[in-house]
């Protein structure tokens, strides 16, 4: 069993100010706006909003505090409200519920475009797409163009959905929000809802940009310049964030997921960050020893061939790999078909010993 009142860090005889005050205090500090992405902050809000729930209402507040002064918190026994216990009270405020609900408490530090920003923004859709690279782009990364058709801000209204200075919505007064008291059996309580005629804008419908409608975007092809790793591999699916479809009223973008294709190259094989080919040595290079050029993804080099170096040997050249791996060049003596008088004189001699 939770300890509500350890959760908002007051004393059990605190007063309804005092734990309104400690509850206001903590919201604000964890408050989704302020911790975007953090699911550890999400999940702290949701709790307090849950010891709230309980606390601030005289009869659950006395119900809580009888069973738990009789053991309950840390123990085994259940309460007889809600499903399985204390622990279920308040669970099942959606994050939606619980902004709405409280927003009088903390609202006011988030501005007025609270509600406006959950409930009229949008974000834009992922998009996907397929892209073929060639062997070296993929190895050694680089920039690549790329057309992708989705939604793009709307250049009019720089994505705001409306021109100029937008009119108030005369349903909710420029707000974005509408207020209701509800309840049931004696229990009522105040509920602030996004405005259904502006959709939580705060805007009169009649003042929305007219090139997109008022949703801030508009569909077309754009050309994106994106940026390969070096060593993306075949197959491989690139994440970029922020470059897919434009949201709606100042909707943050979508990601962008780009399908690698590598397209097989005539000469170079990869395994790993390693690089494999073939090194073509005269006979005489190999028997007598010498240099021979030989290209890798990285550039011409030469290579030193020791005397007596067989046909199949491998040779490792560090770092002439992908990030730092290596290049394997296989050595192929390459025998000539067509010899002189002299050349063949010579190997005649070495045949007969």
């Amino acid at each position: 069993m939770k300890d509500f009142y350890k959760i908002l860090g007051v004393e059990r005889k605190a007063s309804p100010e005092e734990i309104k005050k400690a509850y206001r205090k903590l919201a604000i500090q964890y408050h989704p706006d302020k911790n975007p992405g953090n699911d550890a902050a999400e999940a702290k809000f949701k709790e307090l909003a849950e010891a709230f729930e309980t606390l601030s209402r005289p009869e659950k507040r006395e119900e809580y505090d009888a069973f738990s002064s009789g053991g309950g918190i840390g123990g085994d026994r259940r309460s007889p409200a809600g499903r399985g216990g204390w622990e279920d009270a308040g669970q099942g405020m959606s994050m939606e519920d619980i902004l709405s609900r409280y927003s009088d408490l903390f609202g006011s530090d988030f501005g007025p475009t609270f509600h406006e920003r959950r409930s009229a923004a949008r974000p834009g859709h992922d998009l996907e797409t397929e892209l073929t690279l060639d062997f070296r782009t993929a190895a050694l990364g680089g920039k690549v163009d790329v057309s992708i058709r989705g939604q793009v801000t709307c250049e009019a209204c720089a994505g705001r959905g409306y021109q100029g200075t937008p009119s108030p919505c005369p349903n909710c007064g420029g707000t974005g929000r509408m207020t209701e008291t509800t309840g049931q059996k004696g229990q009522f309580f105040t509920v602030t809802r996004p405005c259904a005629a502006c959709n939580g804008s705060g805007q009169s419908p009649g003042s929305a940009c007219k090139t997109c409608g008022g949703s801030g975007s508009s569909e077309r092809t754009r050309r994106l310049s994106i940026d390969i790793p070096a060593g993306v591999e075949d197959g491989a699916t690139l994440r970029l964030k922020g470059m897919g479809g434009a949201g709606s009223a100042g909707g943050v973008a979508g990601n962008l997921h780009v399908k690698v294709h590598v397209k097989p190259d005539p000469v170079f094989r990869r395994e790993g960050n390693d690089i494999h080919s073939d090194l073509e040595v005269p006979v005489t290079v190999a028997v007598l020893g010498g240099k021979v050029p030989h290209r890798t993804i990285q550039g011409e080099l030469t290579v030193t061939i020791a005397p007596g170096t067989s046909s199949g040997e491998r040779l490792r050249l560090k770092g002439q790999g992908i990030a730092g791996g290596a290049h394997i060049a296989r050595v192929m003596i390459q025998v000539s078909k067509e010899l002189s008088e002299r050349e063949r004189q010579l190997y005649e001699e070495l045949q007969a010993g």
